[in-house]
């Protein structure tokens, strides 16, 4: 059995789509290596990332995403605990899922980050599949989003040629092992 990175398989626009663009990414992590990884996985696999490193900058960007991937330690004046708490309740971002992916691993900051907002916590290290199965699940909602991706029977557009399912097809590497 061979091994190889793939992206998902290519499908023809289903009837009744509502929107051909793909899922808006804001990823609001400190400027480091593994925050370009994750930005050139999940474009690799459809979504369109949005890099930034600080929490101000969010903040301006947010309503015009689908979903948040913050950190909890984040240069500046606020940290990612005071961006979730003011990306919630009464706020016009209060319908976007926020998705926490740190270096704080202690239960002490995944409660503080759940009640302040966050929807799910994931600690690095943190493979980039884990975070692209974690994203797909918020995702998979029937309402639409701030910035208007449509979601349809549970499914998420990513772009033009992508489905949710698709993804599953690949181990937590991102790699498939059917043979060519």
């Amino acid at each position: 059995m061979a091994s190889r990175l793939t992206r998902p398989t290519s499908l023809w626009p289903r009837s009744g789509r509502c929107s051909d663009r793909a899922a808006v990414v804001l990823l609001v992590q400190p400027e480091r290596d593994d925050r370009d990884m994750y930005a050139e996985y999940l474009a690799h696999m459809g979504l369109t990332p949005v890099c930034v490193q600080d929490a101000d900058a969010a903040l301006r960007l947010a309503c015009c995403t689908d979903i948040i991937v913050t950190a909890l330690l984040l240069p500046g004046a606020l940290d990612g605990y005071e961006l979730i708490h003011r990306l919630n309740p009464g706020a016009p971002t209060d319908n976007i899922p926020i998705v926490v992916l740190t270096v704080c691993a202690w239960t002490a900051e995944q409660v503080r980050a759940r009640s302040a907002g966050g929807d799910a916590f994931l600690s690095k290290p943190c493979l980039p599949h884990a975070l692209l199965r974690e994203l797909c699940r918020r995702l998979r909602s029937p309402h639409q989003s701030a910035a208007g991706t449509k979601r349809l029977d549970g499914l998420v557009t990513f772009s033009t040629r992508h489905r949710f399912e698709d993804i599953g097809d690949t181990n937590e590497r991102g790699l498939t092992t059917d043979d060519p």
